[in-house]
Order: C-alpha cells, then structure tokens, then sequence
C-alpha cells in the first residue's frame, strides 16, 4: 500500500514537472522527466478527459513543443481535457495562430475532431473573426464543411446565425466550388435551413447569395412556414411603432420578402400539404413513374461499379464512332453533285455506286438514266439498274436509323460519366459539335433536292433524343420543375403543380439509398 502511495507521488510530480516543461517550451527539461519515468506517456494516454503536456503547449503557444509531443504521441491531438476542448480547441482559444497552422498542417484531421457540444475548430473558426483560418481550414480539410454541432448546425448556420457575412461569403464559395449545395438545405435539429435563419434574422445579403445557389425555397420548418411566411411575420405588426430600429427591421425584411418574391418562392397556404415519410412507406409499392425515376437516379450511381461503367463506355464509345462512320462512307456510296455537266439542271445528281464491268459512272436524273464516257451497256444494265434503284429506297431507313443510334449512344455515354462539373459541361459541348458535324455529314451525302428537309430533320431528332436521356438520367425533378424557369410567375406555378411529385422523390430516393447502405 506504502508503494503505491510513493508511485502514485511520483508520477504526480512527475506530470507536474512535464506540465512546466511544456508551458515553458523546454524540451530537453520534457526529456530528463521521460528518462525517470518511460511510461508516463502511455499512463496518461490511457486516462480520460485529462490535460496532457500537448494541451498545455498548445494553450501557451509553445508551437515546436507541441509539434514534439504530436510526433511522439498522434493520440493527444485527439483526446479532450476536463472542460471538454482538444489542443487544437485550446490553440484557437488563446489566439496562437502559429500553432494552429502547425497543428493542422502536421495532421489536418484534427479540424474534424469533436469537442463539448460537438463543436469542431472549423466550428468555432466560423463565429470569430478570422476568415483566413477558415479559408485554411477547408483547404487542409475539406470535408469538416459537413460536420455538425449537438444542434445540428454546419458552420453555414453557425455562420448566418452569428451574423458573420465575411465567413458566409466564404464558406459559400467553398461549397459551390465542391459542388457540396445539398449543405444549404440541411436542416438543424430545430428543423430550420440557412434560408430559414436569413429570413428570420433579415439578412438581405444572404438571401441574396442563396437564391443565386439555387437552394429549396419553399421547405416548411416544424411550424409549417416557408422562408417568405417567416420573412412576413418579422415584420412589426404595430404601425405606432415608429422606432430607427423598427423602421430598419422593417426595411429589411421587405426586402427579404421582395427577393424571395422575385425568385419564385410561395407562402406555406399556396404550398400542397407535404407528404411525409409514413404516407411513402404506408401505400403499397406500384412501381409507379417518380419510383422508377428515384430507383434509376440512385442506381446510376451507387449500383454501378467502376469495372462496369467502363465497360459500358467502351460499348457506347464503339457504338458512337461506328454509327459516325456509317454516315461518313455509308454501305453502297453516296450522292454526289455533278458540276462537269452544265447542261443538266441542278437536280440532276451522280449516284456513286460500285460500277459493273465496263460502266465508270451513270447519270440519273429526273427523266431519266443517261451513259456517261463508257462503252455500249452490257447486257446486265437492268439489273445493275435494279441494284441501284433498291439502294437509293434504303439511303432514307438508313439514314433515320443510324441517326437515332448514334444519338442514343452519345447520350449514353454522357450519362455514364460521373458528374465532375466544368469538364463535364466542355464534355456536354463537345458532343453538341459532334452532332453538328453529323449533320452535315448527312448533308454531304443527301440527295441535293433533300439536303434541308433530312438535315434540319436528322439534326432535331438527335437532339431531341440525347435531351430526352440526358433530362431523364441527370435533371431530377427539382430542376427540371423548379430551377431553370426565367419567369418568377410560370416558375411558382410549375414548382406548385408539381409540388407534391417533388416532395414525394426525395422521399422515395432517401428509401433507395437504404438499399445500400451497410
């Protein structure tokens, strides 16, 4: 009992004597104590919730100690003192901006790491003012921007909350660079978005910035109100009160209501009553049309492997060229203009045909089929004649057929590619020319009598097909029925018409998911 009284004592002193050490950023003193005691550092990384020597250099900003102690043990990055903060909380706490960048660059992770509350440094980064840490932080990691609080708030509620325009600004670039908009209309646990929080606080400018992303506009909180329906109740009801405060408050929330107005958004009355998750799950599975759409948008991307995604655009990739050189040098030739005949009308046309013996090239015209610079027909004319006549009936099936293959495949094969913005929008442009191309391609080739009514037909047809598969496989709902309207009033009766279809799709697609989670 004596012994492990004296051993608990030494290792107290012991511990005394590395936590001077690191407040003082002596190292070698931190090294004399290790050489008494090997194991303190095991010892003190099996405890919980305790202040290890990290903690207190990072709180006195004793950057190369800390980076030390890191190095000898990654654990302390992540453990919590007993007021609940990491050493990287502490660091940022004290304003030792030197050491935080050593922390993060030495191990970035630490900026997801959770403290009381759930708090992340990005977290508390956030509501300072110190939008150059935040802008580091995000670089060094970027998926801290989808961690939570206790309330469910990301930093971009922490932010508009807070009133911290700056950091909103630049978490809000962060997020459409990375193409991660789907944080905007997360909810926190009291069931209110970004949207929501600007509307109640009246903050014109972030209102602003997230109609531009394009966020939902019209989801409900728990109190059954939309953005606008918020934006309305913050207006001062008592027209006596004609306080600076009130009249600014008013002011703004007017304008709130004027950009949410401009842009399409509705009032909860104007709204269907929402379909909730119990109303999906309780109707009997039909396979109906928004299923089938749900199970293919997630199916697209979680059920396809990698290996079969490539396998599938080298099929479409083949399909694409052959179908393009079918068009180029078509089965049996082509037509062509005769230029050397000055006496024909312009109607008259060279079939190019593969000639029989002793025939280099036959006129056809309107009237009739005239010897061109060869000798006396030989007695099978009639049925090379035949031969050419069938062949010119199948230039126009040909045609259509290969027309609708070539455009079913490059939109094939612009659906199979994952989505990576910009260079898929160059992707999406390059295909446009290649169809172009295809057009005049069957120009070439067309009889000159037809050559606008199959181009302007062929070139239709393929767009119409590639916009077709590409507007089933990547525009979901909420875009084709709410995004990309110009006018505000058509745009509100669309997004009301098909209201109830949206809501019902993201619920059917949060139940695909399911199917792969594991």
């Amino acid at each position: 009992m004596a012994e492990e009284l004296k051993r608990a004592e030494e290792l107290k002193q012991a511990e005394e004597l590395m936590e001077r050490a690191a407040r003082a950023g002596d190292i070698d003193a931190f090294y004399k104590v290790l050489e008494r005691e090997p194991l303190i550092l095991k010892e003190i990384e099996e405890k919980e919730f305790v202040e290890t020597p990290l903690h207190a250099a990072a709180s006195a900003g004793r950057t190369n100690f800390a980076i030390e102690m890191l190095s000898l043990r990654p654990s302390f990055g992540r453990k919590l003192d007993p007021r609940g903060y990491t050493p990287l909380d502490l660091a940022l706490r004290e304003g030792h901006r030197d050491t935080v960048k050593q922390l993060i660059r030495f191990d970035p992770k630490l900026i997801q790491v959770r403290s009381r509350e759930r708090k992340t440094p990005l977290h508390y980064v956030t509501e300072i003012n110190d939008d150059d840490l935040l802008s580091e932080f995000l670089i060094a990691c970027p998926t801290a921007i989808k961690e939570v609080n206790i309330q469910g708030e990301t930093a971009v509620h922490l932010a508009v909350r807070n009133g911290r325009i700056q950091a909103f600004k630049v978490l809000i670039g962060w997020i459409h660079r990375t193409d991660n908009r789907e944080i905007l209309d997360w909810k926190d646990n009291s069931g209110s978005t970004v949207l929501h929080i600007a509307a109640q606080t009246g903050q014109v400018e972030v209102v602003k910035y997230l109609t531009k992303e394009r966020v939902d506009l019209d989801v409900r909180n728990p109190e059954n109100k939309t953005a606008l329906d918020i934006a309305a109740d913050g207006i001062a009801d008592d027209p006596q009160n004609h306080s600076a405060l009130s009249a600014d408050s008013n002011k703004a929330y007017l304008q709130v209501q004027k950009i949410l107005h401009r842009v399409g958004a509705m009032y909860s009355s104007e709204l269907p009553k929402s379909i909730t998750m119990v109303d999906v799950l309780t109707v009997p599975y039909k396979n109906g049309r928004i299923q089938k759409k749900a199970k293919r948008a997630v199916d697209s991307r979680k059920g396809l492997t990698e290996d079969m995604r490539n396998a599938y655009l080298v099929v479409t990739v083949l399909i694409v060229t052959a179908s393009f050189q079918g068009v180029l040098s078509p089965p049996g030739g082509g037509w062509q203009s005769d230029e050397k005949d000055n006496n024909n009308n312009k109607n008259n046309t060279a079939l190019v045909l593969p000639p029989p013996p002793s025939i280099t090239t036959m006129k056809y015209s309107e009237s009739s089929i005239q010897k061109a610079n060869a000798p006396a027909p030989p007695s099978n004319l009639k049925n090379f004649l035949e031969g050419a006549i069938s062949k010119e009936s199948l230039f126009y099936p040909f045609l259509i057929v290969n027309s609708v293959t070539f455009a079913f495949s490059a939109a094939l094969t612009y659906m199979l590619l994952p989505f990576h913005g910009h260079d898929t929008v160059l992707l999406f442009v390059s295909l446009m020319f290649l169809m172009g191309a295809y057009s005049m391609s069957v120009t070439l080739i067309a009889p000159p009598n037809s050559h606008w009514i199959i181009t302007t037909g062929c070139t239709y047809a393929a767009l119409l097909i590639f916009h077709g598969v590409f507007g089933y496989t990547r525009l979901t709902p909420e875009v084709a029925a709410t995004k990309w309207i110009p006018i505000a009033s058509v745009r509100k009766f669309t997004r009301r018409l098909f209201a109830t279809d949206l809501f019902h799709y993201r619920l059917e697609k949060r139940v695909r998911l399911g199917k792969y989670m594991t």
